[in-house]
């Protein structure tokens, strides 16, 4: 090595030491450094200097033009074999720190397929530690779960993914994956917090909300009936309603909304019965009607008024056209009753075929009540307007073909009128 360009360790050269030092030891045919002795380098090769200490130049004029080979010699190849270049600093104590490493790395050197990759270390409390690695298939860190993609502070402005990709979380525990159009979402579930999902169309093609939870869904449309689960959906979790005395149901014509119906008084309003299966006396009633229907009288079922009453059982018979007594017997002997309403008694006439009748309750006079009735083997029942009287009436009993009056075995009678 020419004398000119020795340099001591530490110092720092001179212009002309360094040209002369660049001279000696980088050839300028070969681009490789040397020591002037078999043009290749045969040891450590140091360069102290200040301000910019290499610069290396290609004049090639070309599109792609290299400007340095790092290369490492070994005599056995192997997987993972490495070349690197260390950045050291001094640190606070004066020692020389290396804090990164830019690592080279021939993953595989089988000839026709070999593959290579490119690594980071960095210091890191203390410690040299791998960080990234680079391959020909994925650029990831060197421990899972080391790294973050950007901070608080410092983000990144877009992500830009590929027909197909896939974020994949914890090692396929959650994956979100694109096809066209479509973002699958699988392996776990999707917590929104107190937070909403908005959008103008949600197309749940095959929901299955199973038991309803603390999961909601707001104004949610399109929703199938065939995901709900049968049964499922429990009180709790149907629309309150805004007062007591309310039904859901709908008062407005046509098909539309559900609507709250309000139970009591006004039209359009559900009635709320007793316990005796009549109106609600408490204000809950039937619109027009106080505590029910009310009770109808002799006078106006006698005259048959068009009135909203009702008509008890003991007032029916003052009806018109009910029949205020009626009766079965027969005239052998002592004549007796067979069947009867409103009838104290009947005995004998004394003549044939007569029998007096004795009613229970009195007509209201003579003549306001009428009688039909009829006898055995085509006999006739008949009267004479003599014997009509308002507490009861004689009647004759006749043979079909003769007309004679004759006792027989089985006749009736029915009386209608005015009591």
């Amino acid at each position: 090595m020419a004398q000119s360009s020795a340099v001591s360790s530490g110092e720092l050269a001179t212009a002309a030491q360094y040209n002369n030092l660049r001279d000696d030891v980088l050839s300028t045919s070969t681009g490789h450094l040397h020591d002037g002795t078999n043009g290749r380098n045969d040891g450590a090769f140091n360069l102290n200097v200040a301000g910019l200490p290499l610069t290396l130049e290609n004049t090639t004029d070309g599109v792609s033009n290299q400007v340095l080979l790092l290369r490492g010699d070994n005599a056995t190849r192997a997987a993972n074999d490495e070349i690197y270049l260390t950045a050291s600093l001094d640190d606070d104590a004066g020692a020389s720190t290396e804090y990164v490493r830019l690592t080279f790395k021939a993953t595989d050197v089988s000839a026709a397929s070999d593959d290579g990759q490119f690594e980071i270390d960095m210091m890191t409390a203390g410690t040299l530690t791998a960080k990234y690695q680079f391959s020909n298939a994925a650029l990831s860190p060197a421990t899972t779960d080391d790294l973050s993609l950007g901070t608080t502070s410092l983000n990144w402005s877009d992500l830009f993914l590929d027909s197909g990709a896939v974020i994949n979380f914890d090692s396929g525990d959650v994956t979100l994956t694109h096809a066209a159009n479509t973002l699958t979402f699988a392996g776990g579930t999707m917590a929104f917090g107190a937070n909403s999902v908005t959008g103008s169309a949600f197309n749940l093609t095959t929901p299955e909300l199973g038991t309803p939870s603390a999961v909601v869904l707001t104004n949610a449309t399109g929703l199938p009936t065939a995901g709900l689960v049968n049964s499922a959906v429990t009180y709790a979790k149907i629309q309150d309603v805004s007062a007591t005395l309310r039904l859901l149901g709908r008062t407005t014509a046509g098909a539309g909304v559900v609507e709250e119906i309000t139970i009591g008084v006004a039209n359009g309003n559900i009635p709320r019965m007793d316990a005796t299966g009549y109106p609600a006396a408490d204000g809950s009633q039937i619109t027009g009607l106080s505590a029910g229907l009310s009770q109808s009288t002799p006078t106006a079922l006698k005259a048959e008024t068009n009135e909203d009453t009702y008509a008890p059982p003991d007032l029916i018979k003052h009806s018109p056209g009910v029949a205020k007594v009626w009766l079965r017997w027969e005239q052998s002997g002592v004549h007796s009753i067979t069947a009867s309403y409103n009838m104290t008694s009947v005995t004998d006439g004394g003549a044939a075929g007569d029998t007096d009748h004795l009613w229970g309750v009195d007509f209201s006079g003579i003549g306001v009540y009428t009688i039909v009735g009829g006898a055995e083997n085509n006999g006739t029942l008949g009267t004479t307007a003599s014997s009509y009287a308002a507490g009861g009436v004689t009647t004759i009993t006749r043979d079909a073909g003769s007309g004679t009056p004759v006792d027989l075995l089985d006749m009736t009678l029915a009386a209608f009128g005015d009591q």
